[in-house]
């Protein structure tokens, strides 16, 4: 008996620890745990950054010219996405490798058409490219060679949308107002289905206070390794997000350059007096890169991953272009996160370049002289130079 009780009581024990492990393990899962903190309050309050050398995050640099004609000319304003073959800007794509192929979609009120393009996107498992429509309240649907198959009407006022995998689709919400406010959906573009709405108890309260939600226009998402991710403005917390779930990563703590939630309404476009506002977020192997403005300048800031450690400093003191000697401006992510990019216009180049040469020290001569020959050779009018960081 006295054997038997021991053996009862050891299996009682496996059974709790057993227990233990699974709560563990769920705790991880939805972010219940203790996350780590991204201190840019105590980063901004230094302002003395230690400057990151590009070579310690990028492999190397590659730079592809947008090919210039009469259907390609892609002016000054729009957005440039890249996916893993091509490069887009705005409703033009272009081949990887700068060649201009075509133009998807058409302004218009036709059959196919679209009113006002508030976002576009493309995915290429799927071979589509997708246009959201704000004022007709779906989303165009053409495939990668411009025809047009179908429009999904989707409810809600957004800010675009954009792939996640498997036909499911992330739409932001920085243009809602009142009761339809929320932080943000996920559609299932078979259908037009809201698979699920977040909307948080403060976005419900900021819905029934009378204000319009340009707080919300802070939150921003990026991809990186496959995955896409959502800093929640609200919250402070950045996720990655699923089309079923989303995980908290890690917290973002302001201090006292957070914004009161009473003065979201007064923010347009940068921050509002002695407070702080992430304009961009990006992402590598080992950092997490970080736009901010406050008090009207633009300051850069880096977490890196493994020490845990935050460092921010005024933008044109972060970095050190250690590899071709070019511009440190914080980069976009494609959009699977393999590799970083922005673009240089010929013009800003043409002006500009030398300047960077100077600033930056101990980089390599020869690739330098590969992007001035490329600047030199181009029209001030010329579709912009796509500059790419291939990461380590």
């Amino acid at each position: 008996m006295v054997m038997i009780g021991k053996v009862y009581f050891l299996y009682i024990i496996c059974l709790l620890l057993c227990f233990a492990g699974c709560k563990n393990t769920s705790q991880t899962k939805t972010g219940e745990e203790e996350l780590p903190v991204i201190d840019l309050e105590q980063a901004l309050n230094n302002n003395s950054c230690i400057q990151l050398k590009l070579s310690e995050f990028v492999d190397s640099i590659g730079y592809i010219p947008l090919e210039t004609n009469y259907n390609s000319h892609i002016g000054d304003k729009g957005r440039l996405f890249m996916t893993d073959q091509h490069i887009f800007y705005n409703d033009l794509m272009f081949g990887i490798d700068g060649k201009f192929v075509r133009k998807i979609g058409k302004n218009g009120k036709g059959p196919g058409e679209y009113l006002v393009a508030r976002g576009m996107s493309a995915d290429e498992q799927y071979q589509e490219f997708y246009i959201y429509d704000n004022f007709g309240y779906r989303v165009m649907i053409h495939d990668l060679n411009g025809t047009f198959k179908r429009a999904v009407p989707v409810s809600g006022f957004g800010s675009g949308v954009i792939p996640i995998g498997n036909r499911y689709f992330y739409m932001g919400d920085d243009a809602g107002y009142g009761p339809d406010m929320f932080n943000y959906c996920i559609l299932h573009i078979g259908e037009g289905d809201t698979i699920r709405l977040k909307k948080t108890e403060k976005v419900k309260e900021l819905s029934t206070s009378g204000t319009n939600n340009y707080g919300l226009g802070n939150s921003t998402n990026w991809n990186y390794n496959h995955s896409f991710n959502y800093y929640e403005f609200l919250s402070d917390t950045i996720y990655t997000i699923s089309p079923l779930e989303e995980i908290a990563r890690y917290v973002v703590k302001f201090g006292k350059y957070k914004i009161p939630f009473n003065q979201i309404a007064e923010v347009r476009g940068n921050a509002i007096y002695d407070h702080a506002r992430i304009t961009k977020i990006s992402e590598s192997a080992n950092y997490i890169f970080f736009s901010i403005m406050l008090k009207q300048k633009l300051y850069y800031a880096y977490f890196n991953k493994e020490t845990k450690e935050t460092q921010a400093g005024i933008f044109n003191e972060v970095f050190i272009n250690d590899i071709d000697g070019g511009p440190t401006w914080l980069f976009d992510n494609s959009e699977d996160g393999s590799v970083g990019f922005y673009y240089l216009t010929p013009e800003w180049a043409k002006e500009n370049l030398e300047i960077m040469f100077r600033k930056n020290e101990g980089y390599n001569k020869m690739k330098s002289e590969r992007l001035k020959k490329m600047v030199d050779q181009s029209d001030e009018e010329d579709n912009p130079i796509v500059y790419i960081f291939h990461f380590k």
